[in-house]
Order: structure tokens, then sequence, then C-alpha cells
């Protein structure tokens, strides 16, 4: 798999017998398919759990939601309070992150509200956090520890 700008992490990987190559979800609790978006969605709750210290127990990856009488699926999401305080979206590292990408997870965030926002392709992470009151999205440098979210 692609090198991705995250620190260095453990994964866990084994092959089927027809040589599919699956990665195990700590959060979910099973192994799966190893695709280019899953590589960065799993380096995410690495990153969440080992260097901002979200417990794994408020991460949830891969949860439905409907958006427009459509369902679709949020990449991963952080809960603090019983509410939903970070979104993070991921791409495969050849998917630009821009407009298009931006206007999805606000999309997704018009249900959840969360306070924080992430884009990321593994290569390019954008951070972003939403004011409710003022009715602004600012993009900030990084995300918090979870403690300061």
């Amino acid at each position: 798999m692609k090198k991705l700008n995250f620190p260095k992490y453990h994964f866990r990987f084994k092959k089927t017998t027809d040589d599919t190559l699956l990665i195990f979800d700590e959060v979910r609790k099973k192994w799966l398919q190893m695709t280019p978006e899953e590589w960065v969605r799993q380096h995410w709750i690495q990153y969440l759990t080992k260097d901002l210290d979200v417990p794994q127990t408020l991460i949830g990856a891969e949860i439905g939601i409907t958006v427009n009488t459509r369902k679709k699926r949020s990449d991963i999401i952080v809960y603090k309070n019983e509410q939903v305080i970070l979104i993070v979206e991921c791409k495969r590292s050849s998917v630009k992150i821009n407009q298009k990408t931006l206007n999805q997870i606000l999309l997704y965030n018009k249900n959840y509200r969360a306070k924080y926002l992430v884009l990321s392709n593994g290569i390019l992470h954008k951070f972003f956090i939403v004011d409710y009151n003022r009715q602004e999205i600012d993009e900030i440098q990084s995300l918090p520890e979870f403690k300061n979210m």
C-alpha cells in the first residue's frame, strides 16, 4: 500500500485463501478487505486513538446516515458527551481534496452538527472548525487532543 502522511503505526494483516489482503479494524473488531480508502481510514483510527487520545469506544466507522432520502456512510465519527464532535471523511490517495469533498462532509454534517471536520486522502489533511453561532466554517492547522475538543 502507498505510504501515507501519518506517523508509523502497526496494523494486523492477513490473506484469504484467494490471496485477498485483509486488515483488522480495531473499532469494528473485524477483518476488512484492504482498499486504498480503508488504508486511509485505518490510519485515521490509529491517529485518533494514539495521537489525540480519543477513546476507541467513542469512535464509529462506516456509520450509516440518510442524506436527502439517500443512504450514505460516514467514514469516521467521534462522540463526546453523546454528541458527534468530529467527522473524518477519508478518500483514497488519488482523490483530490477540494470543494466537492468539502461539500460532501458539510452535507453529512447537517445531520450531525459536529464541531470539527476533517477531509483526508492520507497525503493531504484539511481540518475545519464549525461555529454554529456565527454560521461559519474556518480552516484550522490541526485538531486538538480529545480532552480539548
